[in-house]
């Protein structure tokens, strides 16, 4: 019996359910959240939503983007940003958030269950429906409609799994994007993709406004950071602050994108130095828009968050001793397949053409891989290989029907090894589900988009440094 079963089975109305490992006490807020609640002369009164309203409801008519507020006193925007911005794309449903829960006296025990995604693991988070009030109003995420409780439960059990409600003010809108629907994160520089012509602008060739707009279009999450190289200065600057990057606006009659503004948001509204040297204000959003070329000058890297329903991990785990690297120019040769073993390398068996998403990073050394395909004489051939990038090298294979292994190199084609602190990563499009959440995102019917697999990441991590070898 597992432990929520457990909960139903020993609890009830009368005997409701209290979280001992979650308690409705102080240090459940952590410190910097009881640093602020010491400068109200009202204390924090832990209630159970019966205590706050008279009707109490889950979720009423629905969720919708405009349904929660930021706290009074938590200071959790960015988690209240994430949710709305979930909401919104419909990767946040009722359905995901367990609809079925209620206040109602046949079911209720004062539980409430959500799951959450934890270093790429799903992970159920079970807790009591105690809620932190000062003077009978709730000091974090409440709805605008006051008998609603979905979000403060949910932001509780987020809490709960980071350890304190602190971890709202501490945590990044990457984290949180990740945490919630398990979306995977990959940097991209965003120099190393874009090509220049003579004047010093973006060409077609690389990263461009057009394609910057086709990744929001297909629902990937983006934001700018913060910048990893940023200096510890006390003059705030605009890479020292994340910004989400989720809508744009183009011209009518704008094919080529020069006139695509991109919505840049953060709902805390930070203030940096550029803001009065380039004129940028905050809208009533908490946003304001810079064109294509003010965005990669500021922002050297992004962060793209893609959808774990389109991208599954070719594996759960990933072990940098999985993967032995081997010069990328050279192709192997093994005698028989046994030599092949599991600690070794890291074989993918594909028995269809797949669309792959791999990548590999490294903070102290230029970093590539290899895909190698595996010959039925036991010999590699070298399928796609890279140039070795600074900090990350990732990219978007199109792989043929048999056997591959995936191996790592430094810039001189040589081993590299756990003082290296590389990691990596492979994952596989479903190319139906990647339809689907397209014709909804777009608000066309799928049969408009199925001869239409082409993913916008082949343009995105250009193909330029490869060196591809054609299988016969």
């Amino acid at each position: 019996m597992d432990q929520l079963s457990k909960i139903k089975k020993y609890h009830s109305k009368h005997a409701r359910f209290i979280d001992n490992e979650f308690p409705p006490i102080p240090s459940t807020l952590g410190a910097k959240i009881q640093s602020l609640t010491e400068i109200h002369d009202a204390p924090v009164i832990w209630k159970r939503p019966h205590d706050i309203s008279n009707n109490p409801k889950f979720i009423i008519d629905g969720i919708s983007a405009d349904d929660i507020e930021p706290g009074t006193l938590i200071k959790d925007d960015w988690f209240v940003f994430a949710i709305e911005s979930l909401v919104e794309r419909d990767y946040l449903t009722e359905d995901w958030i367990k609809k079925d829960q209620s206040f109602s006296d046949k079911s209720y025990t004062g539980a409430f269950v959500f799951n959450f995604f934890k270093n790429g693991e799903m992970k159920q988070v079970i807790i009591d429906d105690y809620l932190p009030t000062i003077n009978g109003k709730l000091i974090g995420v409440f709805s605008k409609t006051e008998n609603e409780f979905w979000g403060a439960l949910m932001e509780k059990a987020y809490a709960k799994m980071n350890g304190s409600y602190s971890c709202l003010v501490e945590s990044s809108a990457i984290k949180i994007f990740t945490e919630i629907c398990g979306f995977f994160d990959l940097r991209i520089d965003t120099e190393s993709h874009i090509s220049k012509d003579s004047l010093g602008r973006a060409s077609s060739k690389g990263l461009n406004a057009n394609k910057l707009a086709l990744i929001i279009d297909q629902g990937v999450l983006m934001n700018t950071g913060p910048q990893p190289e940023n200096d510890n200065s006390e003059e705030k600057s605009i890479t020292d602050f994340n910004f989400s990057v989720l809508k744009y606006d183009r011209p009518d009659g704008d094919i080529l994108g020069d006139g695509i503004l991109f919505t840049c948001t953060n709902p805390m509204k930070p203030e940096f130095s550029e803001m009065e040297s380039e004129s940028i204000n905050y809208d009533i959003d908490a946003s304001f828009e810079l064109d294509f070329d003010d965005l990669v000058k500021h922002f050297k890297h992004l962060t793209l968050i893609f959808d774990t329903g389109v991208w599954r991990p070719v594996s759960k785990y990933f072990r940098l001793e999985d993967a032995k690297p081997q010069k990328f120019e050279t192709p192997l040769s093994y005698k028989n397949r046994s030599e092949l073993n599991d600690d070794q390398y890291m074989i993918l068996e594909k028995r269809s053409r797949s669309h792959l998403l791999c990548s590999v990073t490294s903070e102290n050394i230029n970093v590539s891989f290899g895909l190698y395909s595996y010959n039925e004489d036991g010999t590699l051939t070298c399928y796609y290989s890279f140039e070795p990038r600074t900090n990350t090298c990732t990219r978007y294979l199109e792989v043929a029907k048999g056997d591959y292994v995936f191996m790592i190199f430094n810039e001189n084609g040589e081993e590299v090894s756990e003082t290296d602190g590389v990691k990596y990563s492979v994952y596989e499009e479903q190319v139906l589900e990647s339809i689907r959440r397209r014709s909804r995102l777009q608000k066309k019917k799928v049969s408009e988009l199925r001869g239409k697999t082409t993913n916008f990441i082949h343009s995105v991590f250009d193909r330029q440094d490869m060196v591809n070898i054609e299988l016969k």
